[in-house]
This record gives C-alpha cells, sequence and structure tokens, in this order.
C-alpha cells in the first residue's frame, strides 16, 4: 500500500516549511494558507489550522540507519533507557525518531524486508516516502478493519493495530495511549487526510481545517475506494 498524499493541520506554516527546507533539505512550497513538502513518493501537506501533534514515520534505505542519525542536525527523542535506536524485531526494522517544531513526532524507519538498500550518501533524497501515518481513535479494531487491507503483524491488541504492509501503514492507536518512544504526548483525534495509491481516501473525523466531512458520525473513519476531487475545494 503506498501513501500518495497526505494532509493535515498546522498553526505556523512558515516555521515548518524552514524546518523541512532548511533542517532536512526538503522542497516545499509554501503560501498563507498551505504548505507543500516533497517527500520522496509523498506529498505531505500542511493547511493553515488549529495546533495539533502527528505521527508520520519515512522510509529511508534498509542500510542506512546510522548515516540517517549522523546526516540529522536535530535532536533524536530517547526512551527512558536512554536508547536512540529503535529495533523491532518482528517487522524486521529499525528507526529513530525527532521532533518537528510544532511537536510533530517523525520517525525515519529502515525495513529490511524492503530491496531499497543504497551507495549513495544520504541525504533528502533518502527519505523515500511517507511510509506510517497515526490515527488515534477509541475503536481501534473495528476503525482498522474498515481500511480494508491486511492487518500488519498482528498482535491481537486492542491498543494498537497497523493495516497495509511495509510500504505504506496506517497506524490505529487507542485515544489517550502515548506516542512511541515514551515522548509523553499523547495519541489523540487529529484533522486528516491520507489518500493511498489506487484513489483509497482515509479522512479523520476531525476533518480539516475544522470542517467535518458530510454526514461523519462521531469516531468514524471515513474511507472512500473511489478517486474523488483531490484536494477539496478551499483546501
Amino acid at each position: 500500500m503506498k501513501i500518495t498524499e497526505v494532509l493535515a493541520e498546522a498553526q505556523d506554516l512558515k516555521q515548518l516549511a524552514d524546518f523541512y527546507a532548511n533542517q532536512l533539505g526538503l522542497v516545499t512550497h509554501c503560501t498563507e494558507r498551505e504548505l507543500q513538502i516533497t517527500l520522496g513518493a509523498t506529498s505531505l501537506r500542511f493547511v493553515q489550522g488549529g495546533a495539533h501533534r502527528y505521527h508520520f514515520a519515512f522510509n529511508i534505505p534498509h542500510n542506512q540507519l546510522e548515516e540517517a542519525a549522523a546526516w540529522l542536525s536535530v535532536p533524536l527523542l530517547q526512551d527512558k533507557q536512554g536508547a536512540q535506536r529503535f529495533q523491532f524485531e518482528v517487522w524486521r526494522a529499525e528507526s529513530l525518531y525527532f521532533l518537528d517544531p510544532a511537536g510533530n513526532i517523525l520517525e525515519l524507519i529502515a525495513r529490511h524486508p524492503l530491496d531499497n538498500a543504497s551507495v549513495r550518501p544520504f541525504g533528502p533524497h533518502s527519505l523515500l516516502c511517507v511510509s506510517e501515518v497515526g490515527v488515534a481513535c477509541d475503536s481501534v479494531r473495528e476503525l482498522a478493519a474498515q481500511l480494508q487491507e491486511p492487518f500488519f503483524h498482528d498482535s491481537g491488541s486492542e491498543l494498537f493495530v497497523a493495516a497495509g504492509d511495509d510500504e505504506g501503514l496506517i497506524v490505529f492507536v487507542k485515544t489517550g495511549r502515548e506516542w512511541y518512544p515514551d515522548t509523553g504526548v499523547q495519541a489523540l483525534p487529529t484533522p486528516l487526510r491520507v489518500r493511498m495509491e489506487g484513489g483509497k481516501t482515509l479522512r479523520s473525523p476531525a476533518g480539516i481545517a475544522n470542517r467535518p466531512p458530510p454526514q461523519a458520525r462521531p469516531q468514524m473513519l471515513q474511507i472512500e475506494n473511489v478517486k474523488g476531487n483531490w484536494p477539496p475545494k478551499g483546501n
């Protein structure tokens, strides 16, 4: 499953633009109402709105986690034991975490099942795509099932379910659960839209820019399996 577009909200678009352009070296385009970031195969977009904290993960070449850590010029997050590199044996992946100026929890993840090793020096081009988007909700398994994608290494948890594959995952977490790793940040429903390859679109209950999707029910995601107008008018 490939994530092609992510649309979120932020208060200070210029501050985010400076971070993604000058700290991460990504191509950005910023107006008063919207920030567009080209992140490999994904368009990451923020519209002017409220203050929210999101979780996004970016795939990197699976052999370059240490190069990624050396390249980053921002502090890395650590857990209570002081670790800054995190291994996920079942997922066959390893990652590191950091924050952007809005407090979004960003992750660079090296997924070993993917054939994406690189010998090029690590740089902005090494951020290959958005491969995870976090979604907070009350009924984790019920809402994850609406996506109609395979559960990824399902543990049977009622607190955490990932749906998709190594190329793209929607990570559903229980509202109030702490975002990994020991961030102290509670997962809360956020305005969010995610478009996947083939036209499938996920819309969060909170809507975008305080405009909830029509006929949406509280705590229910909208999943559209056909291509529609993207982005909606006004965004």
